[in-house]
């Protein structure tokens, strides 16, 4: 079987014709860079001011009519309602956001309990995510219309203003008052104010557009924040990693994070509590895991054993999002992954967890460059046209950068398990 060997070394310095056509490609290229950054800013001023009218009628419209029933039975319906609107409408918000910086903006709603209408309105109502989407309606219906506005129109001025000699050479009748042409400010009744006008409006378009780029940031940044916020540690509620005792016997649970009843003040990564595992097939129930309490502190380092069918797996599965618990919660990181939805689940998995399986599980018909860039694929927070270098680069930190375009059968054990890392 044949092979190639990829090797990764700097490329030699252009000479000749190749030398006089570099430079003129990197300026187009840095020119291409700033226009698309440019339209996309204007096109996220322009849609956030379209939307945030759409969010203030929303907004108003939701809050005067919920607070009008709220007397009557039928009031807490309508809040349920309207909290439902109100996530469909920040949904659109953070798609405008994470399409402006370039990554998937996702919000973490909770789960009711149990089913039912009062558990459903006892979620709804105590959800923080609830009231951040309710106040960043609040922000972008002012501060979005606002600024949104200033850019676009800003932009605006300036075009029309560079633009000045097209109008005037429209105008039939040059001794007359255009409206069109002054803008308000100037008259332009000869060929030359009008090129003056142009030379203002050169001036103005770099400043407008500096404008969009800082609102636009500032904006998709504070959506970011409030629709999107980034896990925080909590505190644990008695300050005492759970005893290794707590878990079945037929595990054993070794490291730092379980010492006895070990005081520290170290924030709780990854904690379980009363989790049931119960596993069936047809009529017969096999429970893996009963009643599991489990505390892993930021930075510690820990190794579950145990013999075959103790629930190792089960519990490995539970962290990191593959399988569900029957009952009990899981946190990691502050988030309660067992109330998130499959989707959910699969984009929190995609940001926060990196597992390498006992087979590895690369796709053997893709080569291990391939393999190492499927995650940047799915997350999507890397843009297209980085994620090649990116994988390449990472196969590089492992050894593995002349086995970039072998298959995974063409790789011994340690190696197809450094493609996974």
């Amino acid at each position: 079987m044949s092979t190639t060997n990829v090797t990764l070394q700097p490329a030699p310095p252009p000479t000749g014709r190749a030398s006089t056509l570099g430079k003129p490609s990197r300026r187009r290229a840095r020119v291409h860079a700033w226009m698309t950054s440019a339209l996309r800013d204007l096109v996220y001023a322009g849609a956030v001011f379209v939307w945030s009218i759409a969010a203030f009628t929303v907004l108003v419209t939701g809050v005067s009519v919920t607070a009008s029933l709220l007397a009557f039975v039928v009031g807490v319906f309508v809040w349920v309602g309207f909290v439902y609107v109100v996530r469909w409408t920040t949904r659109v918000d953070r798609r405008l956001a994470g399409w402006q910086r370039h990554e998937r903006l996702d919000a973490a709603y909770r789960r009711p309990s149990a089913s039912g209408f009062l558990p459903l309105l006892r979620t709804v109502s105590s959800d923080p995510q609830t009231w951040r989407d309710l106040a960043w309606l609040g922000v972008t219906s002012i501060a979005g219309l606002t600024l949104g506005l200033a850019a676009v129109t800003a932009v605006g001025i300036g075009v029309a203003y560079v633009s000045m000699p097209i109008w005037y050479w429209a105008i039939p009748d040059p001794r007359g008052q255009y409206g069109l042409t002054n803008l308000g400010l100037v008259t332009v009744d000869t060929p030359g104010e009008a090129l003056a006008m142009t030379a203002v409006g050169l001036a103005l378009v770099p400043a407008a557009l500096l404008l969009a780029r800082g609102y636009a940031i500032a904006h998709a940044a504070l959506a970011a924040r409030l629709l999107s916020p980034a896990p925080r540690h909590v505190p644990r509620r008695d300050d005492v990693v759970p005893t290794s005792d707590r878990i079945e016997d037929a595990m054993a649970i070794t490291g730092e994070a379980v010492q006895g009843s070990e005081i520290t003040t170290k924030p709780v990564l990854i904690e379980l509590s009363g989790v049931h595992k119960v596993y069936r097939t047809g009529k017969l129930e096999y429970p893996a895991l009963r009643g599991v309490d489990l505390a892993i502190e930021d930075g510690d380092m820990v190794a579950i054993v145990g013999p075959s069918g103790s629930g190792k797996s089960t519990i490995m599965n539970m962290i990191t999002g593959i399988d569900r618990a029957t009952s009990g919660t899981v946190t990691v990181d502050g988030q309660r992954i067992d109330q998130m939805s499959e989707e959910e689940l699969a984009v929190w998995r995609g940001r926060r967890v990196g597992v390498v399986f006992q087979f590895f599980q690369l796709l053997p018909t893709l080569t291990a460059v391939e393999n190492a860039m499927l995650p940047l694929d799915f997350s999507r927070r890397v843009p297209k046209r980085e994620r090649a270098p990116l994988a390449l680069h990472n196969l590089e930190q492992v050894g593995l950068a002349d086995k970039a375009d072998h298959l995974p059968s063409e790789l011994s054990g340690g190696e197809q398990q450094r493609v996974a890392i």
